[in-house]
Parts: C-alpha cells; structure tokens; sequence
C-alpha cells in the first residue's frame, strides 16, 4: 500500500486557482474535500484502487469546487495517474500524476453539444414543416388535376361549371399558399 497520504500540487496549478505560486503538499483528504459531491465516491474508489494495485494507471476527469475572496466556483480537471514505485512485494508505494486545468474545454464541449441539439431540433422542424408544406400543396394541385380530367370527359354544362369553379378555387388556394410560404422564406 502506499506509505502517504499527501499530494504534491505543482506551483502552476495554484497558480491558476488563485494562490501564491508554490509547491502545495496537500493532503488526500483535503484533496477530496474539494472536490464536487458527484465526484467524491468515484475518485475515491480510482485512487484506492491504485494505492492498492488494482489499478496501475487512471486518467478521469472531475470537479473540484475552489474559493476565491468569499466567490465559488467549479473548475473541471483532468488527472493522470500512474503507480511508479512497488516494493519488494508489488504493492504500490508511489504515485506519480497530473492535474490539468480543463475548465474551458468543457465549456467548449457544452457549446458543441448545445449547437448540435439547436442544429438537430432545426432539422427536425425544418423537416417536419416542408412535410406539412407538402401535403398542402398537393391537396389543392390533387383537386385541380383530378377536376380538369374530369372536364375534359363531362359534356354536360353545368358539371363543366362546377368543375372550372372548384379548379379556380383551388388555383387561388395554392397560389395563396406559395405565396405565404415565399413570404415566410424572406
């Protein structure tokens, strides 16, 4: 098992969240105080499982929740660790890792994963509307076909009328409806 406790944070990682610029020797429980509550039991299991060999390498990501003149906030990080010292036995005694500061990265995914639902959701009503659109037009264009074939074999006046008739109403309801969709395409 491995003989400490402690992690040593590297002067550039304070240095981002706002401390002095030093070598911090923090201790693992203190390490896992800070991290988000939904992170806790999952990062505790990786690095148990590390100090007891389980594991010989683990790369997660979480959160850790850091205080800055009274202020919260959430910070993503990535951790790489490796077990690189064993003793005579193979029990881990050492690990050795990184922190990366990944905070804008997962801004950037959640921008990206936004942008793609917007852009599927768009598709969706994109599609949708022409469906719609489509039965539309062919409701009035489906009278005015099916009416002029049937004025060209009717011989009896008053059908011939009825027949031009329903024909002009529907010409006027699908030029209205070309019309409105031009005019939603503006």
């Amino acid at each position: 098992m491995l003989q400490t406790s402690s992690i040593l944070a590297h002067m550039n990682f304070t240095k981002e969240k706002g401390s002095t610029p030093q070598a911090h020797i923090i201790k693992a429980s203190e390490y896992f105080q800070k991290m988000h509550p939904e992170d806790v039991e999952r990062m505790q299991q990786i690095h148990k499982n590390l100090a007891s060999g389980k594991l010989q390498h683990a790369k997660e990501e979480f959160r850790i929740i850091t205080e800055v003149e009274e202020r919260k906030f959430t910070d993503w990080l990535e951790t790489n660790a490796v077990v690189d010292q064993y003793d005579e036995q193979g029990n881990p005694i050492s690990l050795v890792g990184s922190l990366l500061l990944i905070t804008e990265r997962k801004r950037q995914e959640k921008a990206l994963v936004t942008a793609r639902e917007k852009a599927l959701e768009s598709e969706r009503l994109k599609s949708a509307f022409l469906a719609n659109m489509s039965h539309e037009i062919r409701t009035p264009l489906n009278a005015i076909i099916g009416f002029s074939s049937l004025l060209t074999t009717t011989e009896d006046e008053h059908e011939r009328e009825e027949f031009i008739s329903i024909i002009e109403n529907n010409n006027q309801l699908l030029l209205q409806l070309i019309s409105d969709i031009l005019d939603l395409s503006k």
